[in-house]
């Protein structure tokens, strides 16, 4: 950071900071070897890329891998109890098991083309997606199962943490937006974000990446309206 040709700013606001706010200009920067990670000294940008895209796309792996064990988990704790029987949680989590499985083999599959894009965003996207669904699943369980959940070493904030690794800000912004569309439509046309003429574009316009074109204005518009 004390090489020549480095420019660091940092955004002057009073209440909080964070490396959200920095920002960092290189010109013509020149790296020393001692520097440099010993596995990727002898990389090209485009492989050190491939392995920054192949390092967020295994946060994915890991959040299912922690789900999946915490079905197992529970599974082993509840083997023995009638109640459970009775209520027809074992075969809940049966369902769950095969389920949370086979999204793990589609992702095993994806994998290649999805990596293939280089697209930054798209799998950041992709990682936040399969995140959130893990949530869905860490909270229905922890609402079925209670403290025979709990018990398991898996914490709510460590997937939340997972959301948003590396700063992915882009990500919260389309969260924000898709928290406000499933408000629905009625939420939609009397609170802002979404302006009419806005709406009738996403619904006739054959161009269906408008929100990710705009995600910037929709989501600072949604957050004005909600401060």
């Amino acid at each position: 950071m004390n090489e020549n040709g480095i420019e660091k700013t940092q955004m002057n606001v009073p209440f909080v900071k964070t490396l959200d706010l920095a920002l960092i200009k290189l010109n013509k920067v020149y790296i020393n070897k001692d520097n440099i990670l010993d596995l990727t000294q002898n990389k090209t940008k485009m492989e050190v890329l491939n392995g920054i895209l192949y390092g967020r796309f295994m946060i994915t792996t890991a959040v299912i891998y922690s789900i999946l064990g915490l079905i197992h988990h529970i599974r082993n704790n509840i083997k023995n109890d009638d109640k459970f029987k009775q209520l027809a949680y074992d075969e809940y989590i049966d369902k769950l098991d095969l389920k949370v499985n086979n999204y793990i083999t589609i992702l095993e599959k994806r994998q290649k083309k999805l990596l293939e894009t280089l697209d930054v965003f798209l799998i950041n996207c992709y990682k936040v997606h399969v995140v959130e669904e893990c949530i869905k699943i860490f909270n229905d369980l922890h609402l079925k199962f209670g403290v025979r959940a709990s018990s398991y070493n898996l914490k709510y904030e460590t997937l939340i943490l997972n959301k948003v690794a590396e700063g992915d800000t882009s990500v919260l912004r389309l969260a924000i937006i898709n928290n406000h569309i499933k408000k629905g439509y009625y939420n939609i046309l009397i609170n802002d974000g979404f302006s009419f003429y806005e709406i009738l574009k996403i619904l006739f316009s054959c161009d269906n990446k408008f929100i990710l074109k705009n995600f910037k204005k929709i989501s600072d518009n949604i957050i004005k309206s909600n401060i």
